[in-house]
């Protein structure tokens, strides 16, 4: 899931829970079974982790680079969680 904030009303940042939910309803999709980006204000893109309600800094100025950069840290995690 990529979203990009086109800084109208509330940011994206702001209300990402919302925003997520929002998207998933709408599109039929489980957003705890999607890979979420999102592009802030100023251009970056980082990542919303929706099972752990937490922000992933990801610091991209390119969707390419947040979804390769993301997904590095995945593939981290679950060898990090594999080993233990």
């Amino acid at each position: 899931m990529a979203i990009v904030d086109h800084n109208f009303g509330c940011s994206v940042t702001n209300d990402i829970e919302n925003v997520v939910k929002e998207i998933g309803i709408v599109n039929e999709v489980d957003p705890n079974e999607c890979i979420i980006v999102y592009c802030d204000s100023e251009g970056y893109w980082d990542g919303w982790d929706n099972t752990k309600q937490s922000f992933v800094i990801l610091g991209c100025k390119t969707l390419r680079e947040a979804l390769r950069k993301y997904l590095l840290i995945n593939t981290k995690n679950e060898q990090n969680a594999t080993q233990q």
